[in-house]
Order: C-alpha cells, then structure tokens, then sequence
C-alpha cells in the first residue's frame, strides 16, 4: 500500500476532497536537523555541504538520525579510501569501501542528492507550490508553445 498524499499537496493540485480528507493530520515539520556533536571531519563537512539542500528539499528534525548515518558512511569511505593506496590494494579493505559507499549511497538518495533522485522527489519550493506539478487553472488548456518540445513534436505528428 502506497503512503498517503500529504493533504497541502491534495489542496495545491485540486484533489483536496473535504469529506474524503478533512480529518487527516499531517504532522507539521518540528524544525531543521541539528548536526550531531560527534561527527569526525569528513562527515561534518559532508554535513555542512548538503544540509541546506536537504532541508529546502524538506528534510526536516525528524531526518536528522539518517543524514548523520548517510554522513558517517560517507566518512567511513573516504577512510578507507585513503587507505586503499598502493599497487595491491587489499581485498577486504577494498570490499568493506565498497559496502560503505553503497550505503552512504542508499541513504543519500532519499535525500535528492544526485539529479536522477532529485526528479524522483516531490518536494515543495519556498513560494509554498509542489515542484513539478502545474498549478495553473484547470479549465485553462495550456497552449501549444508551453508544452515540453517532446510533445509539440507528437502534436504536430497528427
């Protein structure tokens, strides 16, 4: 079962029903995340670099545990990536690298970290409309010139 729509994006794009959805609570973000105290130098800095993103994004106190966890992935990493010099870099060494990026990888995609995970996201911009989600007036059709050029092409096809 898929998770519920938040109701400020029902409202935004007319599928706001009164009967249907005006009990729910949506609870409201509890403020940004606060970097733990005891986060080595390449986590911090990781930290320091991707928090405004993550949080504009819409992370929020409660995604604090996992951008401290995604950090000191990224940490134990680079760790063993300084490690691995040499010509016979060693085989567990290397394998251990491996597991840590990919689960600094995992962690980092919930957070739109990369392009491709950033259009996955819905996320909602600082004028309060959701990304990606035409706000217009329903009954206005959008002209020809304002559709993506892939469909312009599709348009004047038939």
């Amino acid at each position: 079962m898929r998770p519920p729509t938040p109701t400020e994006l029902l409202k935004l794009t007319c599928g706001f029903l009164q009967d249907r959805h005006g009990r729910r609570m949506d609870l409201p973000p509890d403020g940004e995340p606060r970097k733990p105290d005891d986060l080595d130098t390449d986590a911090a800095a990781l930290w320091d670099e991707v928090i405004t993103g993550a949080v504009r994004r819409g992370a929020d106190a409660a995604d604090a545990p996992a951008l401290a966890a995604m950090c000191r992935w990224f940490a134990l990493y680079r760790r063993l990536e300084r490690q691995l010099t040499g010509d016979r870099p060693d085989y567990n060494m290397t394998v251990q690298a491996g597991i840590a990026f990919k689960h600094f990888v995992a962690l980092a995609s919930r957070f739109g970290l990369t392009l491709v995970d950033r259009a996955k996201l819905t996320t909602v911009n600082p004028t309060g409309a959701p990304t990606g989600i035409d706000v217009r007036n329903r009954n206005e059709a959008p002209t020809i010139a304002e559709w993506p050029p892939t469909c312009r092409r599709k348009q004047a096809a038939t």
